[in-house]
Parts: structure tokens; C-alpha cells; sequence
């Protein structure tokens, strides 16, 4: 083997250590990360889901709301709209 592909065969090794080191610490910070959030979570899981359901409960009331209006709104539309048309635009008389 010359001297160039020693090189590259030692280059190719070094790479390797590097990969195995950055993906054991990425997995180890996974996992240290993990136990800390569990440990230091502000709320239980269930006071999570409790409030999760209130939001959700209150989203679904927002959009039927909102929803209404906008029907609300549309028929008074339709409504005004057809009289201007009216008015604008008289019916042909048969």
C-alpha cells in the first residue's frame, strides 16, 4: 500500500470514531433529556388531558359559533342583495 492510500485507509478510520462518538452523545442527551423532562414535568399527564379536552370542547363551541354568524350573516347578505337587485335591475313584467 503507498503512502496516499494509508493515508485515506487513516482518514476513513478517524471518520468512523467521529460518527460513533456524535451518535452515543445525540443518544445519551436523548435520554438524559428524556429523564429530565419527565422529572421535572410542571403538570401530571392526566391535569395535561383535562385541559386538552377544555381546549378542544371550547375550539368546537368557537367554530359551531362562528359558523352561525357567518350564516347569519350570508342570509341578511342574500336578503339586501336582492332587493338592491331588485331595484336595480326590475323584473320583467309578463
Amino acid at each position: 500500500m503507498n503512502k496516499e492510500n494509508q493515508e485515506k485507509v487513516q482518514e476513513k478510520k478517524e471518520g468512523e470514531k467521529y460518527t460513533g462518538a456524535i451518535l452515543a452523545s445525540l443518544f445519551s442527551g436523548v435520554i438524559v433529556g428524556f429523564i429530565i423532562g419527565i422529572l421535572f414535568a410542571p403538570k401530571k399527564g392526566k391535569e395535561i388531558k383535562d385541559k386538552s379536552k377544555e381546549l378542544i370542547d371550547k375550539s368546537k363551541k368557537t367554530v359551531i359559533e362562528t359558523v352561525d354568524k357567518t350564516n347569519k350573516f350570508t342570509e341578511k347578505s342574500k336578503s339586501k342583495f336582492e332587493k338592491v337587485r331588485d331595484i336595480i335591475i326590475p323584473k320583467k313584467k309578463k
